[in-house]
């Protein structure tokens, strides 16, 4: 990759992956990752294709959304809502990627922000939740944001609610 190539952005990131894919047989791991990519096909409609980057994983997929940080917000209740039987582990974060060409010459993203949505690490919903601000009810999609129930336990061991 060459450097020249990449460029280093703070973005919300969403992490989805199939809980127990790697256990499943190979006919129901394509049958379920088919699922998975409508499901997040369907909720990426709404941000236009050059303000995403989405990196598909083996049973997981995620997608960087570059200008627009309440979008990962949006598309992850929209992703939570239209599991069905799907078995996911999802995180949201907001955090530094580096937008990179792969081998194949697709773009991707990499580095902290990826990896933190991937592990989950508590209190990065609340970095997103403020910088959305969700204080001023946002609405997409016919959803109203601060009328869900959100608990977040920071890393200082404080915690907050949204109701």
């Amino acid at each position: 990759m060459a450097e020249s190539s990449s460029r280093t952005l703070t973005c919300s990131v969403l992490f989805v992956e199939l809980a127990g894919y790697a256990h499943l047989p190979a006919g129901e791991q394509m049958r379920q990752k088919r699922m998975l990519n409508a499901l997040l096909a369907q909720e990426l409609t709404q941000v236009p294709k050059p303000e995403r980057v989405v990196h598909d994983y083996e049973g997981a997929a995620a997608v960087a959304f570059l200008s627009d940080v309440e979008a990962g917000l949006v598309a992850a209740i929209g992703v939570q809502g239209g599991a069905g039987e799907l078995k996911l582990r999802m995180g949201l974060n907001f955090g530094t990627v580096h937008v990179v060409k792969d081998l194949g010459g697709q773009t991707t993203i990499v580095g902290d922000g990826v990896n933190d949505a991937q592990r989950g690490n508590e209190g990065v919903l609340y970095q997103v939740l403020r910088k959305a601000g969700v204080a001023h009810a946002p609405q997409r999609k016919g959803v109203k944001v601060v009328a869900m129930l959100v608990e977040v336990r920071r890393g200082d061991g404080h915690g907050f609610s949204l109701q």
